[in-house]
């Protein structure tokens, strides 16, 4: 369900503090939070669910699961089945929009779960346009067109065990971008930048592809599979055009990371107003012998103060940190310790992906993060991966195909500055 702003509470609705267990958190909706689903409400049905607002391009995927919920009754299960289709997921769009918002989620990948490419998506589009944040791969925001960011879990090459460990991926006005000479490699930058300006962001450098910014959580927050994983993030909108915008990820309750100096926008009228509850893998996610890769997601709340996770994390199974692949994290079960991340800085690394809605083709996300540390800004690099595989499809699930795609060709890096 969807709530104004600051609309009353339900009568008899607890008082909330972030980390308190509530039972059916949609039935009774803190004043701050702007959208709710927990997937127990006669309007969500499989394939169909009437509290969003796009389906995607496989509503087929959508199955409401009564199989091992994190609370209630059901919880929403995608599958992604190989070579047949990218998974799928619904979209929801509360316009005009805010300048800060908290969007939390649980959500539980399958056992022998390996990579995927995309997830969950928060978006900026203009007031008179809620698809201006769709299908901008490989362009820079103009400042008053769009910016997007992504919770994802990163694999980084296979340096973190799957499903990877969690971060953002952002398209900000201020992100670096890849040039010209450098993307001609393994992408045409002069149908990318053709394409960008008719969205309205010309190449304002020449030519150049411009990838979003990976920012990965350190030490590293991966969720351990087959179990129930909290996610929230916040992201702060920059005021004046100034670089005063952030993004604050928690893990499972705790901070795992928070990446300020980001000048997401030039115009303060151009608010965040969409989530996508997405979940994008192609063909080169899967490991050997994989055909499907499925996760579920419940209690879904988008707000405008700090949500938290709402439930006892003992009852949620564990919570890794860090590792390599065929690494461990820690654990947290019946009162175990935790192992925390300190906050990271702004800075980064620029993930690559191809062009999509740009001359027909669907790009691969790839790229590495940037090295961070608690008190600066870093340098990142560029490693781009190309696909060329045209789709079509809803709108809102074209974005993904603008930003991942099914065939690796190529990587390559770039020592990039900031801009």
């Amino acid at each position: 369900m969807i709530f104004a702003r600051r609309g009353a509470l339900v009568a008899g609705a607890l008082v909330f503090f972030p980390g308190i267990a509530r039972a059916q958190e949609c039935a009774t909706p803190d004043s701050a939070w702007v959208f709710c689903d927990d997937f127990e409400s006669s309007q969500d049905q499989n394939q169909s669910l009437g509290l969003w607002d796009d389906q995607g391009l496989h509503p087929e995927n959508l199955v409401l699961s009564s199989g091992s919920p994190h609370s209630g009754a059901r919880s929403l299960q995608i599958t992604a089945h190989k070579g047949l289709d990218t998974g799928g997921g619904p979209t929801k769009w509360f316009l005009p929009g805010y300048d800060v918002v908290f969007v939390r989620f649980w959500v539980r990948f399958s056992p022998g779960y390996n990579y995927l490419h995309h997830m969950v998506f928060i978006g900026a589009s203009r007031a008179g346009d809620k698809w201006s944040a769709f299908g901008t791969a490989g362009c820079r925001p103009s400042g008053s067109n769009f910016f997007v960011t992504q919770i994802e879990p990163f694999s980084e090459w296979g340096k973190y065990r799957p499903p990877g460990a969690w971060g953002f991926y952002s398209y900000s006005n201020d992100m670096m971008c890849d040039p010209g000479s450098n993307c001609a490699s393994y992408a045409d930058p002069q149908a990318i930048c053709d394409g960008c300006a008719l969205r309205g962001s010309p190449c304002s450098n020449g030519l150049e592809c411009c990838w979003g910014t990976n920012n990965v959580s350190s030490p590293p927050q991966i969720s351990p599979l087959d179990a129930w994983s909290c996610l929230e993030g916040r992201v702060e909108a920059n005021t004046g055009a100034q670089a005063s915008g952030k993004q604050t990820l928690w893990f499972n309750d705790q901070l795992a990371g928070e990446w300020t100096g980001i000048r997401w926008r030039t115009d303060d009228t151009l608010k965040i107003n969409s989530i996508g509850l997405w979940h994008y893998v192609t063909d080169d996610n899967y490991t050997t012998g994989q055909t499907e890769e499925t996760v579920w997601f419940d209690d879904v709340v988008v707000s405008t103060s700090r949500i938290g996770c709402g439930q006892a994390l003992a009852d949620a199974g564990t919570n890794g940190s860090g590792g390599t692949t065929g690494g461990g994290g820690g654990m947290v079960a019946n009162g175990g310790s935790r192992a925390t991340a300190g906050a990271t800085a702004a800075g980064g690394g620029s993930a690559g992906t191809g062009a999509a809605g740009i001359g027909g083709t669907s790009p691969s996300n790839g790229g590495t993060s940037n090295a961070q540390n608690s008190s600066s800004k870093e340098q990142g690099s560029c490693a781009c991966r190309y696909g060329g595989e045209g789709r079509s499809g809803s709108r809102a699930w074209f974005l993904l195909l603008a930003l991942a795609g099914a065939h690796t060709v190529r990587r390559r890096s770039a020592r990039l500055r900031r801009a």
